[in-house]
């Protein structure tokens, strides 16, 4: 074999390998581009429908699509939202694979398939209220109002941790009242408005954004609230909680709200009416005075009002953290 055959052979096979290395961070990028695109759909409101509708139109391939939304979603991988979201970073996605892929009738359902899915066993009986969440986000139940009572209840699990932040509390409290129709969302934006100027100028705009959305506003305070319980907060890391804890009591706080979503539960008027509007009465003083500790006086004039609902009476009586959205209190006062 002479020297200039072993120079091309050697010319040749380095050639290949880089154009291995170069195909392998092409992928890598191509991974990149699809993470902020469709994660930045998620957190700017787009619905699962509008995604689903991209793939239908080939602006997203859809193998990488469900790859990566499983290793972002199914993963709990929440913390990466930050990098995805960052706006020097979301102006690399321009350029993303255009690919034809079917019908949505031949193809099926894009985004059921890769949320995270729960039996009713796992439903009450999971610790991880992230996922508990996203299983919400495209579940019949989901309610506008009560994730942002969520939002606001994460606060108060973690409140011996939070520094002290007026603005923040004002934002709070506002969003509460927006959640129960007692002010605009004007309103909630202007009190949301001086909040975050106090924390990003000029770029308070993109923050009002995550307010208006209510699933982007559970999500962060949720994250926020784990955070904070895992370092102590302003205490230091004696007065943390053990890992896993803020998670399960979010948990048992999506349960206090959405109750069991697969055994849904009825009311018959006959009990809003008995004793003279007794049961609505008592349920409206408990919800707006946040005396939960009444909810087991509750179930008894439930029971004399001739209501005998396992499922309600034992809320009622388990003694447990309740809050503004239980399950029990908006099902006897209308609420949704």
């Amino acid at each position: 074999m002479n020297v200039e055959f072993r120079i091309l052979l050697l010319t040749f096979g380095l050639t290949i390998l880089g154009l291995l290395a170069a195909a392998a961070l092409y992928l890598k990028r191509l991974d990149q581009r699809l993470s902020v695109q469709i994660m930045d759909s998620l957190r700017n409101g787009a619905s699962p429908t509008q995604i689903e509708d991209q793939l239908v139109a080939g602006k997203i391939d859809r193998q990488y699509a469900v790859d990566l939304i499983r290793k972002v979603i199914q993963q709990s991988d929440f913390a990466s939202l930050v990098v995805l979201t960052d706006p020097a970073t979301q102006s690399i996605c321009a350029n993303a694979p255009n690919q034809g892929m079917g019908s949505r009738e031949e193809d099926g359902p894009f985004f059921n398939a890769s949320i995270p899915w729960m039996d009713e066993l796992e439903w009450l009986a999971t610790h991880d209220s992230s996922s508990m969440l996203f299983f919400l986000f495209e579940h019949p139940s989901y309610s506008e109002r009560k994730m942002r009572l969520f939002a606001v209840a994460c606060y108060e699990q973690v409140a011996e941790f939070q520094f002290a932040d007026p603005l923040f509390e004002a934002e709070l409290d506002a969003v509460e009242k927006y959640a129960d129709s007692l002010i605009s969302k004007e309103e909630l934006l202007a009190v949301s408005l001086v909040h975050y100027r106090a924390l990003f100028p000029n770029e308070e705009e993109s923050a009002l954004r995550m307010v208006v959305n209510e699933a982007d506003y559970a999500l962060e305070l949720a994250e926020k609230a784990v955070g904070l319980a895992r370092i102590g907060g302003p205490h230091g890391e004696d007065r943390a909680w053990p890992a896993g804890v803020a998670e399960s009591r979010q948990a048992l706080l999506i349960l206090d709200l959405f109750g069991n979503i697969f055994q849904p539960v009825t009311i018959d008027e006959s009990w809003l009416l008995a004793n003279d509007r007794a049961v609505p009465k008592l349920a409206q003083a408990i919800y707006e005075e946040r005396a939960f500790a009444d909810l087991p006086v509750l179930a008894d004039v439930l029971e004399q009002a001739g209501c005998h609902d396992p499922e309600i009476l034992a809320h009622c009586r388990q003694q447990r953290e309740h809050y503004r959205g239980c399950w029990v209190l908006d099902l006897l006062l209308r609420k949704t």
